[in-house]
């Protein structure tokens, strides 16, 4: 059987941001933790450390910094 691995992002959900990027198979047994959720990333370019996942969408650390 091929196994493919895709990237995925590890949300952290109080935070919504981006604290982990993993390679998984997304079938095998694996969890990113309590408190954490895993999000697939498809574009190599989003969901850098620091990002922020809101609404289905990855948003970058440095768009993030200078709203503020």
């Amino acid at each position: 059987m091929d196994e493919q691995t895709y990237t995925y992002a590890v949300i952290d959900d109080a935070t919504k941001s981006v604290v982990n990027r993993v390679s998984w198979d997304g079938v095998s047994e694996w969890s990113p933790g309590t408190g954490f959720t895993a999000v697939r990333v498809d574009d190599p370019a989003e969901a850098g450390i620091g990002d922020i996942y809101r609404d289905g969408i990855f948003i970058h650390a440095d768009a993030v910094t200078s709203a503020e």
